[in-house]
């Protein structure tokens, strides 16, 4: 960039006659930032800010100026002055109030747009943009003029095309003369084009080839060695995996006056005395590529092209075949990515109105373009304007097959007729999400709270600061990259959610919102918190979980009534120091910090008596010792396994184990996945990871290096074998008995074969998880008989048990049998094999009842199994069934139900996986016997028994499958005439679902529209 300093109004005006172009300012007292020679700024320049920093009143270049971006200037009074000598070119000019004054030239890409009359834009020189659009402004140009004029203020110089705002893009339009200034200003600052496709006269080819001036080469054909000794395709995967037989070489700048397709390449080798069949072939251009056409290289695989530079067309399809291009693409209509075989790579810019996808590896920077996937609604390799979903909505009919599915070739051909593809007043979801926030914020609506997730809006909407009665805002899943300062006027708000938002910073005015009681901002991966985040004095949840740097400030003591912090793998593998600013959160009961790289815990972190559950999952792989967190005296549960998250961690040392069995106050701990890891093939640049991140430890560095050995590997090369952590034995529990208040112990996936002794001493506990052990049956039998009070969680142990002893031969037997009672009632279409299953699930029952098997889960699940027999039975053999046996049916089957119910322990630890199949037993149990009940019912005191046992069910609800059981407690409150709290229940679930099928008949009966009508 030039030289560059401050010079005073009046020194201009000495130097370069500025009071002959513009009016000036303030005279002596006004300051210009003076650029000397050419100038090029890169990306988007914000005139305000830079002279705001130069403590400038304006600009001068004495040269040329080049803006790779967006020349912005907001302020519409009158703003900071711009006056270049030479010539200006930029992406857009987007300008308020100030005077611009260029004397040379003024060439820019999409729009020039000038906004409020107390601004003005004069060119001497000659212009070019797509739009010029004089909004209550004055242009003034001295020389040609090329681009789409729109003047509803004042131009000067050249005849308008459109007096009105009639070319605007539909969802920019206020009035004939007015646009939506807002939505506009941020279009332009997007890179995006204002007016519709059929208005852009100069996209029907937004670049030019001169053949009588540019140098064009003609194609040869290169063998692949000659192409290899110039050109090294390692860099360019996957061409460097072909050995092309065929290859079409431009040692130049190409041009092809036509399509650029196969029949093209098959004429051009044919041409080259070459046999025309492509089978292997390549195009490979080392210079610029125009095509006075569409650029579509092959109809199946071949030919590839590759480009070192640029390229310019009017359509670029990319199918099966793999495109490069190393510079820059201007495409006149539209890309277009098809299937997922081929790919394409744009290293440069890609300039082009629309991007069609559909499922291709297509990666191009097109900012600015319509994107469009046709294959799907996900996300895959844009963040897509329309998707599948939106194509009835948004996408003309004549360009949709049957289906409602995109037609690609129908689409790009009406742009190339100048018509657009997209119905009048298409606009994105994002865009009708922001214009129903100004509505709201409009109306000043009461609203409370506004779930936002994965609306794919670009930036924070302004708007929403206005709703100042907001309580609860979710911004989940939109790239909206920072937070305005306007975000303290939300002085009501409670709960901010901000996950996956690209967030890199937050202004210290969040710290002045005083009902702040959660903040979710985690999945901002650099994200750094502000000061102000220590004047949060309601907060209560903060989670930066995956925010690698953790990002906190210096002060968290003003956070006094914090009582979650959960900051899971803020850290990569390297190990790193704890932050020990969380150790001035006194007030914490919740501590989450798993999966972090932490080379140690420090003794500071007991300052936080209050704590009452501290996560150090995936946590404890660099540490050798840990601090006495016997002090933490409220301690109740600690998550401590041994995983490592991360493949070049260490493994953690069994040895820690025994640091937590002191901590007298414990009720729930978690000791998984300590037992043995074996290594058969690491990689050496992992290993060597590995050895990087042990060097501060050369006691556990030289203990690595002892446990592993080469491994060869024909594809990786050498690499290392070894087991890095022994098998866990029960030696390594020794002292877990101290544990007296101990309620549930997690122990699953350590490959145990057994466990002390001292285990059963804990005569407290309520749940043990052995999941995924390698204990033996007898074993199994015997922790049983030894914790008769305790749910045991058996699953998954896998043993080579032979024995023969005579507990180990009743236990296979019975899970043979409940196997076989499981397939029999899997057949539900059968009622004969239903009434088999009821027998042989009371065989499995009389196992339990003789004492000759102990195991609580298998016993459980047998009830459930015979519970789900009745079920099939009642609802797929009414026909077959007689009235009589049908009632004894039911009869049994609620019998049966409430023994089933009876099973469920009443503590259900619910993060278990043994805790989730309690959640669903009684919710099944509980509806099935309910629902039968109420069947049955033939007075009150049965219906209010059957509406306390649904409640059972009902108390599990998690998600909307399990609605099923409101409508059994509805028409439970409907017999016994309590129609207001039914009614209440319906309108509740469906505002949730409104297609929940179970209520459709009273959606539409009279007496609830009644009910819901006076409700309003």
């Amino acid at each position: 960039m030039s030289k560059h300093n401050l010079i005073t109004e009046q020194e201009a005006s000495d130097r370069f006659q500025l009071f002959t172009c513009i009016r000036g300012k303030f005279g002596k007292t006004a300051k210009y930032l003076l650029y000397e020679g050419d100038v090029e700024m890169e990306g988007s320049v914000d005139l305000q800010v830079l002279c705001a920093n130069a403590k400038a009143n304006g600009v001068i270049v004495a040269g040329n100026l080049t803006v790779t971006g967006v020349l912005y200037q907001p302020d519409i009074d009158h703003g900071e002055t711009l006056f270049v000598t030479g010539n200006l070119n930029a992406k857009s000019i987007n300008k308020g109030g100030a005077e611009f004054y260029i004397k040379g030239n003024l060439v820019v890409e999409q729009t020039i747009y000038g906004y409020y009359n107390h601004g003005s834009l004069v060119v001497e020189g000659d212009t070019e943009a797509v739009t010029i659009f004089a909004e209550d402004h004055y242009f003034k140009f001295g020389g040609d003029v090329q681009g789409l004029v729109i003047d509803t203020g004042k131009i000067e110089g050249v005849e308008a095309d459109y007096n009105t705002t009639e070319p605007l893009l539909d969802e920019l339009i206020k009035n004939d003369h007015y646009s939506d200034s807002g939505t506009l200003n941020k279009y332009i600052n997007e890179g995006r084009h204002i007016i519709n496709a059929e208005y852009i006269s100069a996209l029907k080819r937004n670049w030019s080839f001169d053949v009588q001036k540019d140098t064009a080469v003609a194609p040869q054909l290169i063998t692949l060695p000659e192409m290899k000794y110039r050109f090294d395709l390692n860099k360019y995967p996957p061409f460097d995996q072909f050995e092309f037989d065929k290859i079409i070489f431009f040692d130049g700048n190409a041009f092809i006056d036509g399509d650029l397709n196969q029949q093209w390449a098959e004429k051009t080798v044919h041409e080259l005395g070459a046999d025309p069949d492509l089978d292997s072939a390549l195009i490979l251009v080392n210079g610029n590529l125009t095509v006075a056409g569409a650029i579509h290289p092959s109809d199946e695989c071949f030919p590839f092209l590759l480009v070192f530079g640029n390229v310019q067309c009017d359509v670029l399809l990319s199918d099966d075949e793999c495109i490069h291009i190393t510079g820059d693409a201007d495409i006149t209509y539209a890309f277009d990515g098809n299937y997922n075989d081929g790919s394409i790579v744009i290293e440069g810019k890609t300039r082009v109105p629309y991007v069609l996808n559909s499922n291709h590896s297509s990666r191009i920077d097109a900012q600015g373009a319509i994107l469009i996937n046709y294959y799907s609604d996900a996300d895959d390799f844009f963040d897509y304007d329309y998707t599948v979903k939106d194509f009835e909505r948004v996408i003309v009919s004549s360009a949709l097959d049957t289906d409602g599915g995109l037609k690609p070739a129908v689409f790009i051909k009406l742009l190339m007729a100048g018509k657009s593809p997209l119905k009048k007043g298409a606009r994105p979801a994002r865009l009708i999400v922001e214009e129903e926030i100004k509505q709201l914020s409009a109306a000043q609506s009461e609203i409370t709270e506004l779930d936002l997730t994965g609306k794919k809006l670009k930036e924070f909407p302004v708007a929403l600061t206005k709703l100042t009665s907001l309580k609860k805002l979710i911004l989940n899943d939109n790239y909206i990259d920072s937070i305005p300062v306007g975000i303290k006027d939300l002085v009501n708000l409670e709960e901010l959610e901000m996950e996956r938002c690209g967030l890199k910073s937050m202004p210290d005015e969040i710290g002045l919102l005083p009902n702040l009681k959660q903040l979710n901002v985690s999945h901002n991966s650099g994200l750094v918190l502000p000061e102000g985040l220590n004047n949060l004095g309601s907060l209560q949840v903060l989670n930066i979980s995956y925010n690698t740097g953790f990002g906190l400030p210096a002060k968290l003591n003003g956070l006094k009534n914090l009582q979650e912090l959960n900051c899971y793998q803020c850290s990569t593998a390297a190990p790193i120091e704890f932050p020990v600013t969380i150790t001035q959160l006194t007030g914490l009961k919740r501590l989450l910090i798993g999966s972090n790289s932490f080379l140690t815990i420090p003794d500071s972190i007991l300052n936080l008596q209050n704590l009452e559950e501290l996560n150090l999952n995936a946590s404890l792989c660099y540490l050798n010792s840990l601090p006495d967190l016997l002090q933490l005296k409220n301690l109740k549960t600690l998550h401590a396994n041994g995983l490592i998250s991360y493949t070049t961690r260490p493994t953690p040392k069994q040895t820690l184990l025994k640091s937590f069995f002191s901590i007298a106050g414990l009720e729930v701990l978690h000791l998984d996945r300590h037992g043995e890891r074996k290594e058969k093939f690491i990689k050496m640049n992992d290993f060597e990871e590995m050895e990087k991140n042990l060097a501060h430890d050369p006691e556990r560095l030289a203990e690595l290096a002892s446990k592993v050995g080469r491994a060869p590997n024909i594809v990786h090369g050498d690499g290392k074998k070894g087991t890095l952590r022994e098998a866990l034995k029960p030696e390594h529990l020794e002292g877990i008995s101290q544990l007296q208040n101990l309620k549930m112990l997690d122990l699953s996936f350590n490959g145990l074969t057994s466990l002390p002794e001292e285990i059963f001493a804990l005569k407290g506990l309520q749940f043990l998880n052995l999941q995924y052990n390698a204990l033996p049956i007898s074993e199994r039998l015997k922790i049983g008989k030894q914790l008769p009070g305790c749910t045991i969680d058996f699953r998954d142990n896998r043993t080579d048990d032979t024995a023969d002893a005579e507990d180990a031969k009743q236990w296979q037997a019975m899970n043979t049998a409940i196997k076989e009672a499981n397939a029999l009632m899997g057949a539900k279409s059968d009622k004969e094999k239903l009434q088999q299953s009821l027998k042989k699930y009371d065989e499995v029952l009389a196992f339990f009842s003789s004492g000759k098997v102990v195991d609580e889960y298998n016993l459980l699940y047998a009830h459930y199994g015979k519970a789900y027999a009745y079920y099939h039975l009642a609802a797929n053999h009414t026909g077959s069934i007689s009235a009589e046996d049908m009632l004894a049916l039911n009869q049994a089957a609620i019998q049966h139900g409430l023994r089933t119910l009876e099973l469920v322990p009443a503590m259900i630890w619910h993060f278990t996986d043994l805790g989730k199949f309690h959640e669903e037993v009684s919710r099944f149990a509980a509806n099935m016997v309910a629902w039968k009940m109420h069947l049955l019912a033939s007075d009150k005191s049965e219906l209010e028994k059957a509406l306390a046992i649904v409640q059972k069910g009902i108390d599990h609800i998690q998600r909307e499958e399990h609605y099923y059981i409101y409508d059994t407690q509805v028409r439970i409150l409907l017999k016994l005439e309590r129609k207001e709290e039914a009614y209440q229940i319906v309108k509740r679930i469906l505002a949730l679902s409104p297609n929940f099928g179970d209520f459709q008949d009273l959606k539409q009966h009279a007496d609830y529209n009644d009910w819901v009508a006076k409700k309003q």
